[in-house]
This record gives structure tokens, sequence and C-alpha cells, in this order.
């Protein structure tokens, strides 16, 4: 399972879509792999049980940008993250849950802990 933005960001990028400093972003786990191609956040396939809540947890998208680089860093979740967790979902609960960042949980240290940043990638345009 790859993890990166969903494919559905990329292309709402340079769209007037997503609001990364009003916008409420939130984290779901699922019990089954996810993929890029995942558009919007679903309750099919999301864990449930123990401190975990349906719809995840919201989370603090921070972008920074550094010659053309633009990283997006994901703040702390606060919940213990259950038995059988497979993957993890970014999504814009403001706007009707669409995706913007897959993860699988493979990745999770010792501690449950898991630290997350990614980088959107540069798009050239050429006319």
């Amino acid at each position: 399972m790859n993890y990166g933005i969903t494919f559905s960001l990329a292309r709402e990028l340079f769209k007037p879509i997503h609001d990364w400093d009003a916008d409420q972003f939130r984290m779901a786990l699922y019990s089954m792999p996810l993929d890029q191609s995942i558009t919007a956040y679903t309750a099919t396939g999301e864990l449930v049980g123990g401190e975990y809540q349906p719809g995840g947890a919201f989370v603090d998208l921070s972008v920074t940008q550094v010659d053309g680089t633009v990283t997006v860093e994901v703040s702390d979740a606060s919940f213990i993250l259950p038995a059988g967790a497979a993957a993890l979902l970014i999504y814009n609960q403001s706007k009707a849950g669409r995706s913007v960042f897959v993860a699988p949980l493979d990745d999770v240290d010792e501690a449950g802990s898991l630290n997350i940043s990614f980088t959107v990638p540069l798009i050239t345009i050429s006319v």
C-alpha cells in the first residue's frame, strides 16, 4: 500500500476548495488497506471500539514552504491505536469529508506513535 496525498487532492490543489487555515481536518483509522484513489471519508471499514470514536480525531495541519517545496505536518492525534488498525485517512471535515492523505499503519513505533508529514509535489506547467 502506498502512502501520500490522495489523487483527488492533487486535482484540487489549483481550485479554491481547501482552506488550510480555517477548515477542520480529521484523521480516521481503518481496519482495511486504503490507497490514494479514495476521494472522501467513509465509515466502511473504519475501526470501532476502545478510545477511538467514529470519524476519528481532529488534527491541525501546518503548511510550510521552503525553496519551492511545500510540506504539511500533522499534529498529534490523541488516542491509543486500536488493535487491527491497518490504515489512516486524513480528510477535510469542512468540505464534505474530501480526502487529503492516506497511509498504512505498518510504521507505528513501539510506543504507538506515528509522526506524519508529507510533501506536496511541485507541479510544472508548460505553455
